[in-house]
């Protein structure tokens, strides 16, 4: 299509060429086909085109991106049939189209209509912006890391928002983080950043996930510890990604090394859907960043590290309490079964002083001292056993015993103390013996420690009644008393 204007009668006027030619900005003059009539120097040095190829061609194919052609043709009918508009007259940020590179880049635009012409013509004034918005994009990135590291608690989390704020911040569609293998001679992936909008090619880009060192573009920035920048991924020659990468749309790559002073933590990479031609403020950005998250990480570490320090320190602190609370317990529980032999031992002698017994009972007096006295050698026998009870040595001894005779000499090793409490202790144990299969010595002690806590707890006046109940598979001794009893979360 050619325009209805010559474009030559427009550079007629030495002055209108001079700021023409002079401007810093692309300047774009359209007729009302949308045909280009005339650009300046500016525009040809910008968007890599020559004046005489693009003269009469129509300005969506040159400028416009593909995507957005059908709303430039819209918009252009819309106003030559209503004279409603949008754009004239205002400067707005867009999209436009650089052919050469098959990229969109960021610009300025403003367009007017040229007064007092017909059939319509309109200049456009267009300012590469692509420089200020990727600087804009830096700094935001570096905003959004920054508010990473104000809030991550965990190493996880902190790789997880640099890699978001990456993909966010640049616009860049795919963001990897790779670490390596123990022996470091080859390199896994360990984390995968998606943009919302291609979700769709998560299994592509995560089909590779291990590389040895030196190989494809994680394992040569943990060989070089340098970053890499890869403008346009077909013509590299070291990315066997390069199908997978292809068919998910992603043209473009950088890696950088996230280090901890020499010692390198993990590779961070990331993809775009669009040529990016080497940045080298951002990889500046990048080199900075994987030094801040390196020593960020090693901090978490040794964050970690004091942590787990103070975490044994009061788990030793309540260990040593505990074991100050069982050695208390265990003093008291020794007083206790060791006060139970000889409470019987001082008793039933100070009977048999007062020269009152008969013969009979001066026999059985006799035999329940003996008793006790053996008992009580048990129990300090005991007490030398106790490091086999720490370890978890202690050794039952079963046999074959008569419990219905346990619980009557239990009873009667009880019944002195029973009596000078003001208690009445009965027994109920049958008439013929019981016998079970059990150590008679813990069995014995068990039932001791039981009567003489309800001795203990049972106000004067009070009643204990000792009872055997036998089955043909087992035998129930029970003891019953007035006191308090005890909680049920205690038994």
């Amino acid at each position: 299509m050619t325009a209805n204007t010559d474009p030559g009668a427009q550079r007629t006027d030495p002055w209108r060429v001079a700021v023409l030619e002079s401007s810093l900005d692309c300047v774009i003059l359209m007729d009302a086909e949308g045909a280009l009539v005339d650009i300046n120097r500016g525009t040809e040095s910008a968007f890599g085109v020559k004046r005489d190829d693009v003269i009469g061609r129509h300005l969506a194919d040159i400028f416009v991106p593909p995507e957005l052609r059908a709303r430039h043709w819209a918009g252009l009918r819309r106003y030559l049939q209503t004279g409603e508009t949008t754009i004239l007259g205002r400067r707005i940020e867009v999209p436009a189209w650089h052919a050469p590179t098959g990229r969109t880049i960021a610009v300025e635009l403003s367009i007017v209509r040229l007064r007092d012409v017909e059939p319509p013509l309109f200049v456009g004034h267009l300012r590469n912006i692509e420089s200020r918005r990727r600087a804009e994009r830096r700094l935001e990135t570096t905003a959004l890391v920054s508010q990473v590291f104000a809030s991550a608690k965990t190493a996880d989390d902190a790789i997880a928002g640099v890699m978001a704020s990456l993909g966010h911040g640049l616009r860049w569609e795919v963001v990897q983080w790779w670490t390596a293998l123990p022996d470091r001679t080859a390199v896994r992936l360990s984390q995968t950043w998606v943009s919302p909008e291609r979700q769709d090619v998560q299994f592509l880009v995560s089909s590779a996930s291990e590389f040895l060192v030196g190989q494809g573009l994680p394992g040569l920035v943990w060989a070089a510890r340098e970053p890499i920048w890869i403008p346009d991924l077909s013509a590299a020659t070291n990315f066997p990604r390069l199908d997978a990468f292809t068919r998910a749309g992603l043209r473009s790559g950088f890696a950088f090394p996230v280090l901890a002073g020499s010692r390198i933590l993990g590779i961070i990479e990331a993809f775009s859907a669009d040529p990016q031609p080497h940045e080298p403020e951002l990889l500046a950005v990048l080199s900075a960043l994987g030094g801040q998250l390196g020593h960020f990480l090693e901090e978490l570490a040794a964050q970690g590290e004091r942590e787990a320090l103070l975490a044994r320190a009061e788990e030793a602190r309540l260990t040593a309490e505990k074991a100050n609370r069982a050695k208390d317990e265990f003093l008291g529980l020794v007083s206790h079964e060791l006060r139970t032999p000889l409470n019987a031992i001082v008793g039933w002698t100070h009977m048999i002083a007062s020269g009152q017994l008969s013969a009979e009972r001066m026999a059985h007096a006799l035999d329940v001292v003996s008793r006790n006295a053996r008992l009580q050698m048990r129990l300090v026998t005991d007490l030398l056993d106790v490091t086999r009870i720490a370890t978890g040595n202690l050794q039952l001894e079963f046999a074959d015993i008569d419990v219905r005779r346990l619980v009557i000499e239990a009873a009667e090793t009880t019944a002195v103390t029973a009596h000078e409490a003001g208690l009445t202790l009965s027994v109920d144990a049958g008439p013929e013996p019981a016998v079970v299969s059990a150590d008679a010595s813990r069995l014995d002690q068990v039932v001791l420690n039981l009567l003489s806590n309800a001795v203990k707890f049972t106000p004067a006046g009070g009643r204990i009644h000792v009872s055997l109940r036998t089955t043909a598979e087992d035998a129930v001794i029970a003891i019953a008393d007035d006191g308090p009893g005890i909680e049920p979360g205690s038994v």
